[in-house]
């Protein structure tokens, strides 16, 4: 029920600003003598002092102009912010982020770019503000109307109260919500959304929760107990803090009427730097400071990162930097293949604390445990992860599938094998060093209309594709892509996508939502999703499910008589379409990578991408040009391995000495492509591949 209003506060009274070039002293003053220059909303000075707001609301940023935009204009616009401070935190540096805040928003702007990661700053904002209660959130979060209000009036009804607050997050649909988190590791992160039904109705009575994201969240200032500063990076904070109340005698409770709604979709990519390492630390970091078991996030990490990273940041983490090296050694010399043979177990112990070791757990931390594999855990399928792509019975595809393979060999990944499915007949062309599933077309089977490209959705649930689930993460892909040495630094948390150029008008962004919400399926606003795909088998492959359903559905009832036109509604890219779909509805925390889907006319070095991709282009280098013999010796003079339009010359042609008959070429040639691609360098022999 509603609560009922309270009197204001006597420290706050609303309503009076500061000019643009007052001077306003800072509670834990920064700048000369603690002073600075700038505006405050819903404050008082008095007697040359910062008086007292009854809530600041805080936020920290890193390269979100817009999100900062609409999140502040939306508090002033639709928010009671009487008595109410607003606080931007940038650990980024924007300019016009800062000429907003401090011209506009009336609001305070400190840039502290020194401050690393999302704790450091979410515990300025607590260090930072005036108001005796804080909310600090996301600088792209939006609050249900009326919310603020009722928060300062819940802090007025519990001065006292030691308690972390949140509010149910709002989908994008602006229907369903999520309560809290549930206490269950998955995707590198402990916690998944969950939903309680107390918490449906927005005029239900508070109830505890176990834990709950952190795009919103609220307590005393005094009651703050702070995120452990050793913490960098992004990741670790949920679950953390909410424990680190309960141990206090403080609560974590879910307030119904305070929704919020969360900027999830990111189509430009995630301007900050996100790193499983990070994350790993972060979490042993807080489970030691806390004691709790780290057993079970060393176990999780396993799965998606090597052994021997792993154990290593385990003993940095615990033990400090010296005993990493010697770590590393003895791990690598009990596994001295990347693949551990399935049917032996084994146990990596780690060492003795050393004497003065001071790690994050400081010289009394408990002792980690051993991280352990018994013969029932299929150790090597946990750890590795899978490239998989479908070649059809085509002489350019079996081409360029042989051209990924030589990218994954120069790659030398040592956690990831490349799977090929396609029909028998291509598969026995294709060297025995890649993972083979048998699959048939379905081009030519009438429910599927001639559209091809819906075998690199199908293959991955036909038949043999279970053996797929050996494996923790797959990217999925198409064959005309390369991959290069930086895979094996990519090892992402989320689900995440390459870019998709097909929602190039609103009509289009329109059918899309339409056919989502026709089969019940919630769409997150995630958009532009391109074919390679990467994530968690299970998520993948689900992913892949309702996209066959979904292309079934476009090609019969869209595009059955009528193909449309580019760039608009147009069936050549029905699997994009109901692709965007799927993802947004298993997989709703999905991020864009500017990692995948580099495209293959780039100069830029290949150690800034793990996956190139061939886009429709007459600029080299062009898969197009390539398949019709275009290019000669004076096309691929010079070739440099290390940028990616000549690295993908070089492994093309280079592909073309692995053709055999009815595609191959003559030996002569081989020997002339040989040698050249082997020196990187001169003349190409000029030829005609016919493909």
């Amino acid at each position: 029920m509603m609560l009922p209003a309270q009197p204001r506060s006597a420290l706050g009274r609303g309503g009076l600003w500061l000019s643009r070039s007052s001077e306003y002293r800072w509670p834990h003053g920064h700048g000369q003598n603690g002073t600075v220059r700038g505006s405050l909303s819903s404050t008082i000075i008095a007697d040359g002092f910062l008086e007292m707001a009854e809530l600041t609301i805080g936020m920290a940023t890193y390269n979100d102009f817009d999100g900062v935009y609409f999140t502040i204009q939306a508090l002033r616009l639709y928010q009671d912010l009487q008595d109410t401070e607003l606080l931007v935190i940038d650990n980024f540096g924007c300019d016009h982020t800062q000429e907003f805040i401090e011209g506009w928003s009336n609001a305070r702007y400190p840039r502290l770019t020194e401050k690393v990661g999302t704790a450091s700053p979410r515990n300025l904002v607590f260090e930072e503000a005036s108001g005796e209660a804080v909310l600090c959130c996301d600088s792209h979060v939006l609050f249900a109307p009326g919310a603020i209000a009722r928060l300062k009036h819940y802090h007025q009804a519990h001065p006292d109260c030691l308690d972390l607050l949140h509010g149910p997050l709002v989908y994008d649909d602006l229907q369903n919500v999520a309560t809290h988190f549930d206490p269950v590791w998955r995707a590198q992160m402990w916690g998944t959304w969950g939903l309680d039904p107390r918490g449906v109705d927005p005029e239900a009575e508070p109830f505890e929760i176990p834990m709950q994201g952190l795009g919103a969240f609220s307590c005393r200032r005094s009651a703050w107990l702070g995120f452990n500063p050793a913490f960098r990076g992004f990741g670790g904070e949920e679950g953390y803090i909410h424990e680190k109340f309960r141990q206090a005698g403080g609560r974590s409770l879910c307030l119904p009427w305070l929704r919020w709604t969360h900027r999830f979709g990111r189509p430009a990519g995630v301007p900050y730097p996100i790193s499983s390492e990070d994350r790993l630390r972060n979490y042993l970091i807080g489970h030691l400071e806390l004691g709790l078991d780290p057993a079970p996030a060393l176990e999780h990490f396993a799965e998606s990162l090597p052994e021997e990273l792993v154990v290593a940041i385990a003993a940095e983490t615990v033990w400090g930097q010296e005993a990493v090296e010697s770590t590393i050694s003895e791990v690598s010399e009990q596994s001295a293949s990347p693949r551990v043979p399935q049917d032996v177990g084994y146990v990596v112990d780690t060492p003795e604390p050393r004497q003065g070791a001071s790690g994050a757990g400081g010289a009394n931390c408990p002792a980690m445990p051993s991280l352990s594999l018994s013969e029932s855990t299929d150790r090597s399928a946990s750890s590795r992860r899978a490239i998989v792509c479908f070649v059809g019975d085509r002489p350019h595809l079996v081409q360029q599938v042989l051209a990924l393979r030589l990218s994954w060999l120069y790659a030398r990944s040592p956690d990831t094998d490349l799977v090929v499915m396609g029909p028998a007949p291509v598969l026995a062309r294709l060297p025995d060093d890649l993972v083979k599933i048998e699959q048939r077309s379905v081009e030519n089977e009438p429910e599927w209309h001639g559209y091809y490209y819906t075998d690199s959705i199908i293959s991955l649930n036909g038949a043999g594709a279970e053996r797929l689930d050996h494996y923790s993460h797959i990217l999925r892909t198409d064959v005309d892509t390369f991959i290069t040495p930086a895979w094996n630094d990519f090892h992402p948390a989320e689900f995440t996508f390459g870019y998709g150029g097909y929602s190039n008008d609103d009509d289009v962004r329109r059918r899309i939502r339409d056919i989502a919400a026709q089969y019940g399926l919630t769409h997150h606003g995630i958009t532009s999703i391109g074919s390679t795909w990467y994530g968690p088998t299970e998520t993948v492959r689900r992913a892949c499910a309702f996209s066959e359903m979904l292309i079934k559905h476009l090609l019969t009832h869209h595009f059955a008589s009528d193909e449309g036109r580019w760039p608009g509604w147009y069936r050549g890219v029905s699997t994009l379409y109901a692709g965007e779909i799927a993802v947004n509805h298993c997989a709703p925390d999905a991020q864009h990578s500017e990692l995948l889907d580099a495209p293959t006319t780039s100069l830029e070095p290949i150690s800034r991408y793990a996956h190139i991709h061939c886009w429709h282009t007459d600029e080299k280098f062009s898969k197009h040009a390539f398949m019709a013999g275009r290019y000669t010796a004076e096309d691929a003079q010079d070739l440099k391995l290390e940028n990616v339009r000549d690295y993908c010359m070089a492994v093309s042609f280079r592909s073309l000495c692995d053709l055999l008959p009815p595609y191959g070429i003559a030996d002569a040639l081989k020997d002339e492509i040989e040698q050249l691609i082997k020196l990187g360098l001169g003349p190409v022999p000029q030829c005609t591949t016919g493909l």
